[in-house]
């Protein structure tokens, strides 16, 4: 402004980021305070202008800009793009940055004589130039050890910075690896001793897992508000509802159609249907229930439920009530997605009955060492004896008893006979702050002295957000150390 016979004063200092795609946010760490006084024989002032801005890249800020004037002294209000601006206003317009990375935007009338003072500030400031990240996995391995457990550290990496937060989701795979899911514990048993009820917690690295032997409490005719059956089942979205998505979206799934009756989801007239109770259930106690049965998913026998659908929902609850049904109602696929749900954080509640039901749910359970077995004449269970024999659990909240009735079936959850688990499976978000470019998350790994080749899983990448994501599997490697092992 030299040229104008203005004197002014401007400090800067700004740090961020933009995309040739997409405008991201970045925080000015300093806004700009100007004073410009004009007298007589100054030429008029015509825009209002930043000092070159660059962002994290290093580049210039070109491009349009959203920017806040505040007017902090001046004779009188001032036009700026089209919007007046009177002392004490702050007034959002719509500016350029040149080639250089100046900002400015024009003033609508020349100023009058006298002192002007203004800050400016740009909270979204975007350039052409700058690109978005790519996140890439670097590929590695680790011997497996003879016992215990041991840490494989897998790094995460942006070819650029970024001057906003980022993040992606990621999860394992087995390969020719074994994972574990998480720990198991059996929660309740029945007068002869048979577990009914059980979880799998993951911890950080996953959602929670409910199984049930035993549908017929849930019955249609079952429903009422104050029932032992609805408190433990509001208990249960409670605690497996996923901590990541904690809504109350709950997707139920039953394999029984339209041409098996009578145990169906949809059922709201028949008194062994669930449509009514499930429905009342969610009015009553503050849920949105949207019940699926397999014939919105493929069809009887090829059902695969997309990854996507799931991550809708905070929970799922899969009814396995098909009694015709003599294998699961799943794809390989849609198997395969409710592993990558729950490691995402999904929350699971599978649920059947006797032998016969049973098949959809074990392929589901298989994949957490569980399973669901036999048939038994259950009678009902008294929590407190529960909590005295094997511990108090979140999902005895304000109960007497457990209802159950009928022939049932029971839940192992060590009886899936599987190679022994070679790493823990889990999954999560990686988060990069404002300037990171690399992360590290920790992969256990189990040793054993099994004689066998080498392993390997990988880390499957999703759900980028405000980055792209360069590969989305990598491998990882499990090197066998034991004398007679074959490698690879």
């Amino acid at each position: 402004m030299s040229h104008l016979g203005v004197r002014a004063f401007l400090l800067c200092l700004f740090s961020s980021i933009c995309s040739a795609n997409e405008t991201y946010r970045e925080e000015p760490k300093l806004a700009i305070p100007n004073v410009v006084i004009l007298n007589a024989s100054d030429e008029s002032l015509t825009r209002l202008s930043t000092p070159a801005l660059t962002t994290i890249q290093n580049n210039p800020a070109v491009g349009p800009q959203n920017m806040s004037v505040l007017l902090l002294e001046a004779p009188e209000a001032i036009s700026i793009d089209g919007k007046m601006a009177n002392v004490g206003e702050e007034v959002l317009v719509e500016a350029h940055g040149d080639a250089a990375g100046i900002v400015s935007v024009s003033l609508d009338s020349a100023l009058s004589v006298g002192t002007y003072s203004y800050k400016l500030t740009i909270a979204q400031l975007q350039s052409t130039l700058d690109s978005t990240p790519n996140v890439s996995v670097v590929s590695g391995g680790i011997t497996e050890g003879d016992e215990g457990e041991t840490s494989l550290s897998v790094t995460l990496s942006l070819d650029v910075p970024a001057g906003h937060e980022t993040s992606v989701d990621y999860v394992t795979k087995d390969i020719t690896a074994a994972s574990q899911a998480g720990a198991a514990r059996a929660l309740a048993y029945d007068e002869f001793g048979n577990p009914f009820i059980s979880v799998v917690d993951q911890g950080s690295v996953g959602g929670k897992l409910l199984l049930d032997g035993g549908f017929p409490k849930f019955y249609n005719r079952s429903y009422s508000y104050d029932g032992e059956q609805y408190k433990y089942l509001n208990n249960i979205l409670a605690w497996i509802k996923n901590a990541n998505n904690p809504t109350n979206k709950v997707l139920l799934f039953g394999d029984a159609t339209t041409f098996q009756p009578p145990y169906r989801v949809k059922d709201s007239t028949g008194s062994v249907g669930f449509g009514l109770s499930f429905t009342n259930f969610a009015r009553d106690y503050g849920y949105d229930i949207t019940i699926k049965d397999a014939d919105d998913f493929g069809g009887r026998g090829n059902v695969t439920i997309p990854l996507d659908t799931l991550r809708a929902y905070s929970a799922v609850i899969v009814m396995s009530s098909d009694y015709n049904l003599n294998s699961t109602t799943l794809t390989t696929d849609g198997i395969e997605n409710f592993k990558e749900y729950s490691q995402l954080g999904g929350g699971i509640m599978l649920i059947g009955d006797h032998e016969g039901f049973q098949y959809t749910i074990n392929s589901i359970a298989a994949l957490f060492g569980a399973r669901f077995y036999g048939t038994v004449n259950r009678s009902p269970v008294s929590v407190q004896s529960l909590i005295d024999r094997y511990g108090d659990h979140p999902l005895w909240n304000g109960l007497t008893t457990i209802p159950a009735g009928g022939s049932e079936g029971n839940v192992d959850i060590s009886a899936v006979s599987v190679v022994e688990p070679d790493y823990r499976g889990q999954g999560g978000k990686v988060v990069f702050s404002e300037g990171e470019t690399t992360k590290n998350i920790e992969l256990k790994i189990y040793g054993d002295k099994n004689v066998e080749a080498d392993e390997s899983f990988s880390l499957k990448l999703s759900n980028p957000n405000k980055l792209f994501i360069s590969e989305e599997e990598t491998p990882f490697y499990i090197f066998n150390d034991d004398s007679s092992g074959q490698s690879r």
